[in-house]
């Protein structure tokens, strides 16, 4: 599923922690990575009564121009992009804007980046930026917060790569579930991946209705799982998965939820065979679900999950179709 992956680099060694994880999915797919870095021609200050105001950043000097394009020329020469088909790009602009317009242009696949780079006055990477390309981006976005303890997790011999793919019901929400399970089973080889479904039942705003409509939608949710769960297995990809799980929850937090059962596990929670669930190593998630009253996945549960969560986030933007 993976053919270009785009890197966008800072030129800091915390984006370059998102190198060995683009690299590992290359491998795996065949991919090709493109290296971006984004030299900045606008800005937006993050203190003062002109925060978030964008402002003109002083002409690119063709200094500045080669030194991105030596540091380019450095990082492809890394040991671990050996055997890879790199393509370095300098490009000037605002960096959110000119990462979603490379992106689409370079018809990439996949979007890999750290979620923090530099600090302070010459910060691209750090929060807003992710925030921004996952937000806008068609081609699905993997964004890493901690992305050296994931490669070390990965190489640690026998590793089972955990993804949890959070549903709610809607075929929208499930446009994560190739990629989520294209991009497990490339992060786990040569070893095993495991997909887990999780859907979470907001609760009702009457406490009249609640146990009446607790037992129908814990119901309805299981059976879905349950129909979702058997689609999947019938996928050429997904059969290379070791095993596919599935869990309904009622919850009123529902971005916290998910993200305690994405980082702790199901400690205290019983699943259908009365087992114990441990922590996943990454979190799939789209920008769109229901919509109207019933949404959940829409923006609001997704950014949440993005800004709080400690594990990897893979964003996907579902393509709606026009009427």
């Amino acid at each position: 599923m993976f053919k270009r992956i785009v890197v966008p680099l800072d030129g800091s060694s915390l984006a370059e922690q998102a190198l060995p994880i683009a690299a590992r999915v290359a491998r795996a797919s065949g991919a090709s990575l493109i290296l971006l870095r984004v030299l900045i021609t606008l800005d937006e200050p993050d203190w003062g009564p002109t925060r978030g105001v964008p402002f003109d950043h002083p002409v690119i000097t063709e200094k500045e121009r080669a030194e991105a394009t030596a540091y380019l020329s450095d990082i492809e020469k890394r040991t671990d992009l050996e055997d890879l088909g790199v393509i370095a790009v300098v490009a000037e602009g605002d960096v959110a804007q000119t990462i979603l317009s490379i992106a689409k242009d370079r018809q990439a696949d996949l979007i890999v980046m750290n979620s923090h780079g530099y600090t302070g006055f010459k910060r691209w990477v750090l929060g807003s930026v992710a925030e921004k390309v996952a937000r806008h981006s068609t081609a699905p976005v993997f964004i890493l917060r901690d992305a050296a303890g994931l490669s070390a997790a990965l190489q640690t011999e026998n590793h089972t790569t955990r993804v949890m793919v959070a549903v709610d019901g809607s075929t929208l929400s499930e446009a994560t579930l190739p990629f989520a399970v294209s991009l497990a089973i490339a992060l786990a080889s040569p070893a095993h991946a495991v997909l887990k479904l999780v859907r979470v039942l907001p609760l009702s705003y009457s406490e009249a209705k609640i146990a009446v409509q607790n037992d129908r939608s814990a119901v309805e949710a299981k059976e879905y799982l349950a129909s979702l769960e058997e689609r999947i297995s019938h996928d050429e990809e997904a059969a290379k998965l070791a095993s596919i799980t599935a869990t309904a929850i009622l919850d009123a937090d529902i971005a916290g939820t998910l993200i305690d059962l994405a980082e702790e596990g199901e400690e205290g929670r019983e699943l259908e065979a009365g087992e114990k669930s441990g922590g996943c190593d990454m979190i799939a998630l789209a920008t769109h679900g229901r919509g109207g009253f019933q949404r959940w996945m829409l923006g609001s549960v997704t950014e949440r999950v993005l800004r709080r969560t400690k594990l990897p986030l893979l964003i996907v933007r579902p393509q709606i179709e026009k009427k």
